[in-house]
Parts: C-alpha cells; structure tokens; sequence
C-alpha cells in the first residue's frame, strides 16, 4: 500500500508543482507520515508462522527497506523531503539492511522470485555504493530474469547502467522517462 501512496503522493506533488512552481508544505506533512507508517510495519509481526517463518520475515524485511528507500529517495528527488540528518541516517541504515537481507533472500529459490523490484531500489543506491555493488546488482538481476522468464529485469538493468555511468544522481535522474520494468 505504501508504494502506491508514494506513486500517488508523487503524482500530486508533481502536478502542484508545475502549476504552483513550488513545494507544498502538506505534501511534505503527507510523506512524513507515510515514512512513519513505514517504519512502524513489523516483518516479524507479518511473516507467517510455520516452517517458512524465516523466508518471510527475510521478505518482510527486503520490503520494508526497500519502501522506505524508493519513499525517500523518489520523494526526496521532487523537494517533498528536504535532507536532513535524520533522513539521510535512515537512508543509510535502510540501504544496508536491504542490501544485507537481498543476499540472503537470492539464495533461497523460492523467494528469489519476488526480488526484482527490491533489486531495482538497491540498484539506484548501488551508484553510491561501486563497482562491486554496482555488478552483483546487475548479476543479480540477470540471475533473476532467467528465473522469471522475462526480460524486464534486463531492462531494468539497462537503465541502471545508464545511470551508474552519468554523473546525475537520484531517483528522478535515473528513471527520466517512464519505464515499463517490474
């Protein structure tokens, strides 16, 4: 749900801006409690009981990093969360949970499958993080194409390398167009 509270709050706040040349304070109030909502989902409260509780406490936590991050970064890239200190320590924090529990999740085959968005969000954060980052995300993502039997992780992959080698930076300037991906 949160994604698509971001992709809406995105949406408002992009068209607000266009016609009133500037932020509105109300959009940042609106993100704000979106990252709060975010931050107070519990993976270990969500992840079913039984023999697959660690699978789903690793997919809890995968995505609850990787929506915060795709919330502060793709928020942050329009003005809606202006850095600050607090965000940018979450930022970090979040990109090395997500990166840490992505390892461990691609290693169990049958939540491999559900990687590719939480890829896609860890690439972005990869450019800050070099080459070695920068190629298991691609290997990654090729790995996971194959197992899901399209190419939009491919794709993905060719937008991010696009990316990694410009000298922008943030989520605006490594999605400038619309991307049909995931």
């Amino acid at each position: 749900m949160e994604i698509l509270q971001t992709n809406r709050l995105r949406a408002k706040a992009s068209a607000a801006t266009n016609f009133l040349c500037e932020a509105d304070p109300k959009h940042t109030l609106e993100a704000h409690n979106l990252l709060s909502r975010i931050k107070f989902f519990a993976p270990k409260d969500w992840a079913q009981s039984g023999d697959s509780h660690a699978d789903w406490l690793t997919v809890g936590t995968v995505y609850k990093s990787a929506v915060s991050l795709y919330a502060i970064l793709s928020l942050g890239s329009l003005g809606i969360l202006p850095p600050t200190v607090a965000l940018e320590n979450s930022q970090a924090a979040h990109s090395n949970i997500l990166f840490r529990e992505l390892h461990a999740a691609l290693k169990v085959p049958r939540i491999a499958k559900f990687m590719a968005w939480p890829l896609v969000v860890a690439g972005v954060q990869a450019k800050e993080r070099g080459e070695a980052t920068r190629n298991w995300v691609e290997a990654s993502l090729r790995d996971t194409s194959r197992v899901l039997g399209t190419g939009c992780p491919i794709k993905a992959c060719a937008v991010l390398k696009r990316y990694w080698a410009s000298d922008a930076s943030g989520w605006d300037e490594c999605f400038d167009r619309p991307n049909v991906l995931i």
